[in-house]
């Protein structure tokens, strides 16, 4: 008798993946529905909408896109990673989160008071450095950016007249890293809540079904 040809149909698999990527798409819903209740409105990339203005220049419009997928990493890898974490280490990973939010967002603040500031005629803004230039120390000394504003202005707000290039690079750079820091430690925080508690509600509902047969069988005997 011959054989039949093997299937290559593995329903149960694939009930296993999808219920998987829908239980990572009600993740993502519930993460963009936090961010929503938190800033008041809905947005593209979570949570972003409430501190847009303070988004690192130059690129304040084009770093909302990459902020996002920068969210979505991280909640992939908590999604992945700690979907079957205790109790115990969801509040470890929560702390740690926290404090490396905490850290990044107190650093973000302060460099960015700091070291930006707004070109009156365009109302953008620009990093400043933290080195000034051989002709700037010619003309202001070892005090040159002292009172910076007064000077740029005298400079036509030319950052690079007043400070090093590579310094006004380097601040810049910073500046992303933090804001990133900022948004995937904030990302890692609300995502490893939301899986911990999705999973409780589930723990619940199992069990409440399991008292509900319990209690029909009793009844029936």
């Amino acid at each position: 008798m011959a054989r039949k040809p093997r299937s290559r149909y593995r329903p149960k698999r694939e009930r296993v993946e999808s219920s998987g990527l829908d239980e990572f798409k009600e993740l993502l819903t519930d993460f963009r529905s936090l961010s929503t209740w938190a800033v008041g409105v809905g947005v593209g990339a979570p949570f972003i909408a409430a501190v847009a203005a303070l988004a690192p220049p130059p690129w304040e419009k084009q770093i909302a896109l990459i902020t996002a997928v920068i969210e979505l990493v991280v909640l992939i890898i908590v999604f992945q990673f700690f979907a079957s974490a205790q109790r115990r280490r969801v509040e470890r990973i929560m702390f740690w989160a926290l404090s490396v939010l905490t850290t990044a967002v107190l650093a973000y603040l302060i460099l960015f008071n700091v070291f930006t500031f707004v070109i009156p005629t365009t109302e953008n803004k620009a990093v400043a450095g933290f080195v000034c230039t051989e002709e700037a120390k010619l003309v202001y000394g070892e005090s040159c950016d002292d009172h910076a504003t007064e000077k740029l202005a005298s400079m036509q707000y030319e950052a690079a007249r007043l400070w090093e290039s590579w310094s006004i690079s380097l601040m810049t750079f910073l500046l992303t890293i933090l804001w990133f820091l900022c948004f995937g430690a904030l990302s890692a925080l609300v995502g490893v809540f939301l899986v911990f508690q999705s999973r409780q509600l589930v723990k619940k509902k199992i069990s409440s079904e399991r008292m509900k047969r319990v209690g029909a069988k009793r009844a029936t005997s």
